[in-house]
């Protein structure tokens, strides 16, 4: 017998997080992330207008870059083989099948402390609505629909919706979620058309009470594995009967159209680096980055 985790993977498992093509990760502590600059019209918009004396201005395309941190992460756990004898199972073999599933926790906290150091920015003040302060709004549909305006006409790259659990129950008290059966006849709960992902991991303010959750859009974060490590390494001391078990990653998990503007205090970025909004700066047009945060609390 053993006792699973609780940490529920829907975040991870959403499809919110994409890989970043063609992207090399370099060992070192940071990588650039290339993009194109957006095609634009001249004179406003209209176009140049033609006339004999005067040919047409070459309008230079640019290239750009992001800069994104590579993380370089791993853990370690140990055992007695005496710990087998008491469980009646094999703890090595069992701590292994599990090694994927913890990775997948980890980067799974790391993509909610991204997103709360990318919408804590500056440069993306427009796209919060609300404070954590006692005087937070409380949850409304209307208060929810104000908060996807904060994308304009491009709020349709909104996909899914972000949701503490008590947030969820507010929804459900006021008759606000459907449900539809997805290709396996499993029950996927939506919000004004929005696919819940529902996580107790989402930010909440304690003291005020004041619930973050997140509007995003397909690939709001970028996936990309790093420069080899030794994966997973397992270590025995005959004379103790102990047995380690390793495990090494390193790899980027990047805010669309954002750029990492600090350098590092350490080799790699912890959470709280990276749940720091000064360490962040927009480089897209905000209706290009799916992602609003939206504060309120809840009846």
């Amino acid at each position: 017998m053993a006792e699973n985790s609780v940490t529920n993977l829907s975040l991870y498992q959403s499809g919110i997080i994409v890989p970043i093509p063609a992207l090399a990760v370099p060992k070192g502590p940071s990588v650039n992330v290339p993009y194109f600059a957006p095609v634009t019209v001249s004179n406003s918009g209209q176009g140049q207008l033609l006339d004999d004396a005067n040919p047409l201005v070459v309008q230079k395309q640019t290239a750009n870059s992001m800069v994104s941190p590579v993380h370089n992460r791993g853990d370690a756990w140990g055992f007695n083989e005496l710990a087998g004898s008491y469980a009646g199972a094999d703890p090595v073999g069992y701590t292994l099948g599990k090694i994927s599933e913890k990775w997948n926790e980890i980067i799974q906290l790391q993509a909610f402390k991204t997103l709360e150091g990318a919408v804590a920015s500056a440069s993306m003040s427009g796209s919060v609505l609300g404070n954590t302060n006692a005087n937070a709004a409380t949850f409304s549909a209307s208060y929810m629909l104000d908060a996807q305006q904060l994308l304009g006409d491009a709020q349709s790259k909104l996909k899914a919706l972000i949701v503490h659990s008590a947030v969820r129950t507010a929804m459900r008290k006021a008759n606000l979620t459907d449900f539809e059966l997805d290709s396996n006849n499993q029950q996927i709960e939506f919000y004004q058309g929005m696919r819940l992902i529902v996580n107790d991991a989402a930010p909440v303010d304690i003291a005020n009470a004041v619930y973050t959750s997140y509007y995003v859009g397909e690939g709001v974060l970028g996936f990309a594995d790093g420069h080899d490590l030794a994966s997973i390494e397992t270590d025995r001391d005959i004379l103790a009967g102990d047995t380690n078990i390793t495990s090494r990653r390193s790899y980027v998990l990047h805010p669309v159209g954002m750029t990492w503007g600090q350098a590092l205090t350490g080799t790699t970025p912890s959470n709280t680096d990276i749940a720091t909004g000064a360490n962040w700066d927009r480089r897209f047009d905000k209706k290009n980055i799916p992602l609003i945060a939206v504060r309120c609390k809840v009846a």
